[in-house]
C-alpha cells in the first residue's frame, strides 16, 4: 500500500471513534484579575451610506468616524460593516452575546472592512470612506447600516457592548434579476419523500442524545479534534498529511475535504479543513466548514467553538453564491440542537431561514426542534420545506395555514414502457387431462429455484458494477440514478395493481378451497365429498358378496361425475387467475419499464428491469402451484374418481371362460368390426360389441348421427347421438370427430349413466373390415342422480 492510500485509510478510520472519544472537561478558569481601571472603548460616529438603494451582488460606500471613548489608548482596530432588519433586535443580540467580538444572528455581514489606526483617549478618526459589497443572496427589503468597531475583537474595551452605531436612514436591497425564480430540489427529484409521521419519528430520536453544554476556545476546540484524528490514524497522521502533496495550499486541502465528504469519510474531510486553516488562518470559511463536519461526528461543542472562532475571520463567498454567515448560523443552531439548548438553536435556524431561504437545512433543523418539542404537525411542514432550496422569501416561522408544500414531480419520460407478458399455464379440461398434466406442472415447479437463483446471480453482478462505477458520478448523478431506481419499485403501489393482487389472492385462495372440500385438507378432515362418497358407497354394498368390488364400483359412480363438475369450476378460476395475472404482470412491467428508460447506465437500467422478471414469475410459480395442487389430488384419486370402473359383471359359471379374458376377444378383435352399409343405417359387428349407426348429412363433411350400441360382454345398451364431422383421406382412412348426448342402461332397462360424449377418431377401412386407429373419446358424465337405483 502507498504512503498516501495508508494516510488516507487512516484518516478515514476517524469517523469510526468519533462518536466514543470522550468530551474532556476544561479546568474551571482561574478567578479574573481585578478589572483595570483605565481602558479604552471603540465607538462609531456619523455612519453614512453613499444610496438609498442597492442590488444584491452590487457595492455601496459607507462612511463613519471611530472614536476611542475610554480612558486608555486604543490600539489599531478593523470596523466591519453589517446590515440589520431591526437594529433594537440587534442591539439586544449583541449585548448577551458570549462571542467575540459580540453577533446578532439576522445581522449580514458585508464583504469588505476598514482598518484603523490607534486613537488616543478621547480622540476620533478622520472621516472615513470604505466601499463594501452586498452578498449575492441577500434577502430583498428595508435595511438599517451598521458600522461596528473592533469587530475582530483585538481590544480589550471598557464596554464591549457599544461598538455598533446605525445609520439614520435606511438602505433598500433589491434582488438581481432572475434570482427570484430559482428553486432546486435538496435531494434527487427522483428521490421518494418520507411520510411525514415517519419523518417525526426519526427527529424525535435525536431528542434522547443530547451532549452536555462545555465551553471553550477555539484553539481548544482544534487542539481536541486533532488529537481525535491522531487517536484514530496514528499520532504522525496529520504530519504525514501536510508531507503527502495533497495540502500543499489551502485550495489542494480544501478538495481534499471535498473528496473525504464524497466518500463519507468525515474524519479525511476534517483534518483537510483544519489543514487549510493552518495554512489560512485568516479566512473563516475553513472553520465554519470544520465545524459542520464536528457536528456530524458528534461534536458539537468543539463545533460551536470553531464557529466563535470564524465570527471575527474574513469570510469568502460560498457555494450557489450563499453567504457562508449564513451556514454558519445553520451549523450553530444544529449544535445547539444536540447540545439541547433548543431556544437558542431556534433563534439561529430562524435567522437563517430568513436570510437564506434556500438554506433548507435551516428547515431540517427547525423540524427536529418541533419534533422535540412535541409539535409534530408542524415538525412535519418543516421536513418538508427541507426537502426544496427555493429563493421564495421565507417567514422566521412556519404558517400552519398554508398547504404544505409537496414533491415536485421528476423531470423523466415515462412514455418509453414496454409490456412483458406472462407465461401461460395449460388448463386441462377434464380430470383426466390434470393428471396427465400433473408431471408438467411438477417439472415447471421444481424449475423455479434455478430461476430464482439466477436472477440474484445476475442482480449481484449489476451491483457490483453500479457500485464500481459510483466514484465516477457526480454526487447529482449518483442520486438521480440511485433515486430512479428506488422510484421504479415505490411506482408500483397504486390502487389499480393493489386491486389486480387482491383479485388474484381470491381466485387462488377460492381454487384451495375447491380442493379442500373435495379431496380434504385442513378443517375438511370429516365433511370432504371423498371423505362422504366413501362413507356412502361402504353402506352401500354392505353385504354384497363381492363387497370390495362393489365399494369401488359405488364410490366411482358417485365420485366421478362430481369430480367432473367441480373441475369444471377449478378450470374456470384457474382461467380467471391467468387472466387477472397476466393484467398484472402487464401493468407493473410498464410501470418499472418506463422508469428504467430514463437510465442511460446499462448496469442501472438491466437491474431495474430485473424486478419485471421477479414479478412475472412470482404471478406464474403461483398459477402453476395452483394447478399442481389441484391435479396432484386428481392424481391421487385417479382409481376412484378419474377413470370410470367397469360395472361389476355376473358371477362365472364354473367352468366356462369368462368374456373378459384374452382369450375369449384377442385385443386385435376388439379394435376390429365388421361392417354392412344399409342406406342410411351401418351395421358394425365385433367381437364384443354390436353397433347400428344412422346419420344423415346436414352440411359438407358435417352429419347428424345416432349411435345404438349393445356390449355383450357389459349385458348394456348405449345410445349416443349427436353431430360428428368427418374427412376422408385417400381410400381407406376417416378422420371423424364426434360430440353428444350418451345414455347408457343396463339389460333391465335401468338407466346406468348419462353424460356428454366428445372426442376424435380415425378409422381404416379395408373392404367389409374396419380397424380402429385411435379414438380418444371423453365421457362428461352428468349428475350421480340419474343412477338407477339398486
Amino acid at each position: 500500500m502507498s504512503s498516501r492510500s495508508s494516510l488516507l485509510t487512516a484518516l478515514a478510520a476517524a469517523s469510526a471513534i468519533a462518536a466514543t472519544c470522550p468530551v474532556l472537561l476544561p479546568a474551571p478558569p482561574a478567578a479574573a484579575a481585578a478589572a483595570a481601571v483605565r481602558l479604552p472603548n471603540a465607538v462609531t460616529r456619523g455612519v453614512s451610506a453613499s444610496s438609498s438603494s442597492v442590488t444584491e451582488g452590487g457595492a455601496l460606500t459607507i462612511r463613519h468616524r471611530v472614536l476611542d471613548s475610554g480612558t486608555a489608548t486604543l490600539r489599531s482596530t478593523t470596523t466591519r460593516f453589517y446590515l440589520s432588519r431591526n437594529t433594537t433586535s440587534s442591539r439586544t443580540a449583541r449585548a448577551s452575546s458570549t462571542s467575540n467580538p459580540r453577533s446578532a444572528p439576522a445581522d449580514v455581514l458585508l464583504l469588505g472592512a476598514r482598518a484603523v489606526p490607534s486613537l488616543a483617549s478621547r480622540r476620533q478618526s478622520s472621516v472615513l470612506a470604505t466601499t463594501v459589497g452586498i452578498p449575492v443572496g441577500t434577502a430583498p427589503g428595508s435595511y438599517r447600516v451598521l458600522a461596528c468597531a473592533d469587530d475582530r475583537g483585538v481590544a480589550r474595551e471598557g464596554n464591549e457592548t457599544d461598538n455598533c452605531t446605525a445609520a439614520t436612514t435606511s438602505l433598500r436591497v433589491t434582488a438581481a434579476p432572475g434570482t427570484g425564480m430559482m428553486a432546486l430540489p435538496s435531494y434527487a427529484d427522483t428521490s421518494p419523500w418520507l411520510p411525514d409521521a415517519l419523518s417525526v419519528t426519526w427527529l424525535k430520536a435525536m431528542c434522547q442524545h443530547t451532549f452536555p453544554a462545555v465551553r471553550m476556545t477555539p484553539a481548544t476546540a482544534i487542539s481536541r479534534l486533532k488529537a481525535m484524528l491522531r487517536a484514530a490514524g496514528g499520532a504522525d497522521v496529520l504530519t504525514r498529511l501536510a508531507a503527502s502533496g495533497l495540502a500543499d495550499d489551502a485550495a489542494q486541502a480544501q478538495r481534499l475535504a471535498a473528496t473525504g465528504a464524497l466518500q463519507d469519510s468525515p474524519g479525511l474531510a476534517l483534518a483537510g479543513l483544519l489543514r487549510a486553516h493552518d495554512l489560512e488562518p485568516r479566512i473563516g470559511n475553513h472553520l465554519v466548514n470544520a465545524a459542520a463536519v464536528a457536528v456530524g461526528m458528534g461534536r458539537p461543542n468543539e463545533a460551536l467553538a470553531l464557529l466563535d472562532g470564524a465570527a471575527p475571520l474574513d469570510l469568502r463567498r460560498g457555494a450557489m453564491g450563499i453567504n457562508p454567515q449564513y451556514d454558519a448560523l445553520v451549523v450553530r443552531g444544529e449544535a445547539l440542537v444536540l447540545t439541547g439548548r433548543l431556544p437558542a438553536a431556534r433563534t439561529h435556524l430562524q435567522a437563517a431561514r430568513v436570510a437564506e431561504p434556500r438554506l433548507s437545512e435551516a428547515d431540517a433543523g427547525l423540524a427536529a426542534i418541533e419534533a422535540c418539542s412535541g409539535h409534530d404537525a408542524l415538525a412535519g411542514r418543516y421536513a418538508r420545506r427541507s426537502r426544496q432550496r427555493t429563493q421564495q422569501p421565507k417567514a422566521a416561522t412556519e404558517d400552519p395555514t398554508t398547504p404544505a408544500p409537496d414533491r415536485p414531480a421528476p423531470d423523466l419520460d415515462l412514455s418509453r414502457a414496454r409490456e412483458t407478458a406472462l407465461r401461460g399455464v395449460v388448463v386441462p379440461e377434464t380430470p383426466s387431462q390434470g393428471v396427465d398434466l400433473a408431471p408438467t406442472y411438477q417439472a415447471i415447479d421444481a424449475g423455479f429455484q434455478g430461476e430464482i437463483q439466477a436472477a440474484l446471480d445476475r442482480g449481484a453482478a449489476l451491483q457490483e458494477r453500479l457500485d464500481g462505477t459510483a466514484g465516477l458520478l457526480e454526487p447529482a448523478e449518483l442520486d438521480r440514478r440511485d433515486g430512479l431506481i428506488a422510484q421504479s419499485s415505490i411506482a408500483l403501489d397504486t390502487p389499480a395493481l393493489h386491486d389486480l393482487e387482491s383479485r388474484l389472492d381470491t381466485k387462488i385462495r377460492l381454487m384451495a378451497d375447491l380442493r379442500d372440500d373435495f379431496f380434504g385438507g385442513p378443517g375438511h378432515e370429516q365433511d370432504a365429498s371423498i371423505v362422504v362418497f366413501s362413507d356412502q358407497a361402504a353402506a352401500a354394498c354392505q353385504g354384497a358378496p363381492d363387497s370390495e368390488s362393489c365399494y369401488w364400483q359405488e364410490l366411482n359412480d358417485r365420485c366421478r361425475p362430481e369430480l367432473g363438475r367441480i373441475h369444471t369450476q377449478w378450470r374456470g378460476l384457474l382461467s380467471e387467475a391467468q387472466t387477472v395475472a397476466g393484467q398484472y404482470v402487464a401493468d407493473s412491467s410498464r410501470i418499472v419499464s418506463s422508469y428504467a428508460s430514463n437510465l442511460a447506465d446499462d448496469a442501472a437500467h438491466d437491474l431495474v428491469l430485473l424486478q419485471v422478471t421477479e414479478l412475472e414469475r412470482i404471478a406464474y410459480s403461483r398459477l402453476v402451484e395452483a394447478a399442481l395442487s389441484f391435479t396432484n389430488a386428481e392424481t391421487t384419486w385417479q382409481q376412484a374418481c378419474v377413470e370410470k370402473v367397469e360395472t361389476i359383471p355376473a358371477p362365472p359359471t364354473p367352468g366356462v371362460p369368462t368374456p373378459e379374458s384374452d382369450g375369449a376377444c384377442p385385443e386385435l378383435l376388439r379394435t376390429t368390426t365388421f361392417t354392412l352399409e344399409l342406406g342410411v343405417s351401418k351395421l358394425k359387428v365385433g367381437c364384443d360389441k354390436i353397433t347400428q349407426s344412422f346419420s344423415a348429412e346436414a352440411f359438407p363433411w358435417v352429419a347428424g348421427f345416432v349411435d345404438l350400441t349393445w356390449d355383450i360382454r357389459a349385458g348394456q345398451f348405449t345410445v349416443f347421438a349427436g353431430s360428428k364431422g368427418q374427412v376422408k383421406l385417400g381410400n381407406a382412412l376417416d378422420l371423424g370427430f364426434k360430440s353428444g348426448i350418451y345414455l347408457t342402461s343396463d339389460g333391465h332397462g335401468g338407466i346406468k349413466d348419462v353424460g356428454w360424449r366428445v372426442g376424435p377418431s380415425a378409422r381404416l377401412t379395408e373392404g367389409i373390415a374396419e380397424y380402429t386407429v385411435a379414438k380418444s373419446e371423453i365421457d362428461i358424465s352428468f349428475l350421480p342422480v340419474f343412477r338407477s337405483t339398486p
